[in-house]
């Protein structure tokens, strides 16, 4: 157990500096003073959007409601979503806060919708585009994308607005789940929802009359509950994997140093690495589907590796 829990402590310390060399390619004002990268980073990398073909749907009646001067722009981004180009953008630049640890874009945290500018242009030297005049608001999944609507860029409560939750219930109702046995609740203003989200509070949202669940929870500090649970996941996911280590050193009889074993960060991914023998491993997907995910993805490793490649060239 002794073993164990060293090569877990250990492994924790590599995670965290893990995530923290993910965090400084997106944002170079890195904050010292934040005690968990990992927790800060999966609450920004669920947010994304991994570069693949989708193919896009539009909610009932979008056409008649988008303005026409945004219908450019609207098949600009539906283009790359159909192409399976990097879509990640166009989202607003509040998605960054969540690497920082502050309350980042509620709305997808509560309902798991995403907003993204309506522009074709991206700034020398940014990742993200500028601000433009029309939002567009859409639901994500792995293989399609759902664009519900598109409006003048919205301010505060305007976010909260559950036209937006009931454009979902109309277009695709499999998308939303009932919550049987709950009576519905008031129909809730934007503006008392805002207040609700501001405060970390959750509620239940009904549509004609049935109690409805999209999306996740929120905690008080204004993070999603799926982060939390996606940490607590990968910290097991890394005690078995201690465990495994452990137990085959003991059984070996293998003289034990904790530094010589580290996660390291490679070209394909998270490598539990053995200094001694010069030997080293990727995390299997099968085994650590949560490291896997929030650290492995592919598009993502490349850009963060290759970032690292050139600031050594360049020391």
């Amino acid at each position: 157990m002794e073993i164990s829990k060293k090569l877990s402590e250990k492994f924790e310390c590599d995670i965290q500096n893990i995530a923290k060399s993910f965090i400084e390619y997106f944002d170079k004002r890195l904050n010292k003073k934040i005690n968990d990268y990992v927790l800060n980073w999966i609450e920004y990398v669920i947010r994304l959007i991994p570069p693949k073909k989708r193919e896009v749907h539009f909610s009932k009646g979008f056409w008649e409601r988008a303005p026409k001067e945004c219908w450019k722009q609207i098949r600009f981004l539906a283009d790359r979503f159909r192409s399976g180009e990097d879509v990640n953008p166009y989202l607003s630049k509040t998605v960054q806060n969540a690497l920082q640890g502050k309350r980042t874009d509620m709305l997808w945290t509560d309902w798991e919708i995403s907003h993204f500018h309506l522009s074709e242009n991206i700034p020398n030297g940014s990742y993200f585009s500028g601000r433009s005049d029309y939002l567009l608001f859409a639901i994500v999944g792995d293989y399609f994308v759902c664009f519900l609507d598109a409006r003048p860029h919205p301010k505060g409560a305007e976010f909260a607005d559950p036209e937006l939750y009931k454009y979902i219930c109309e277009s695709w109702p499999e998308l939303v789940n009932n919550l049987e046995g709950i009576s519905p609740d008031k129909d809730w203003s934007k503006e008392e929802i805002h207040k609700f989200r501001q405060r970390g509070l959750n509620v239940c949202y009904s549509y004609n009359g049935q109690v409805k669940a999209l999306g996740g929870l929120t905690t008080v500090s204004g993070k999603s509950v799926r982060s939390v649970f996606l940490k607590d996941r990968m910290t097991f996911e890394l005690g078995e994997l201690s465990k495994r280590l452990a137990d085959y050193v003991e059984k070996e009889f293998i003289n034990f140093s904790e530094s010589d074993y580290l996660l390291k960060l490679e070209t394909d991914g998270v490598r539990l690495v053995c200094s001694s023998s010069n030997e080293s491993a990727v995390l299997d997907e099968r085994n650590y589907p949560t490291v896997n995910y929030i650290f492995n993805q592919r598009w993502l490793v490349e850009k963060v590796v290759e970032c690292d490649r050139v600031a050594q060239m360049d020391a």
